[in-house]
């Protein structure tokens, strides 16, 4: 959906789990709100009051990482 925030796991602190939005915005929720799973790095839609994995999100921030970290490396060489 356009506008959707995405967040993304950033830590756990106990019981709780700090999301962090595109937008820099963040939250903390109940590690229970999460789906099974959870983890750093997991990537999330919030639709109405639940919070469902982005899988296909998560694999696009994974992949642009990914070839920043490549660009660093040849500049580096």
């Amino acid at each position: 959906m356009q506008g959707e925030k995405i967040w993304s796991l950033d830590r756990t602190e106990g019981d709780r789990a700090v999301l962090i939005a595109d937008d820099g915005e963040s939250c903390v929720v109940a590690l229970c709100d999460l789906p099974a799973g959870a983890c750093e790095g997991k990537v999330y839609r919030k639709t109405g009051v639940a919070y469902e994995e982005d899988p296909i999100a998560e694999q696009a921030r994974r992949e642009r990482i990914q070839a920043l970290q490549n660009r660093l490396r040849r500049r580096e060489n």
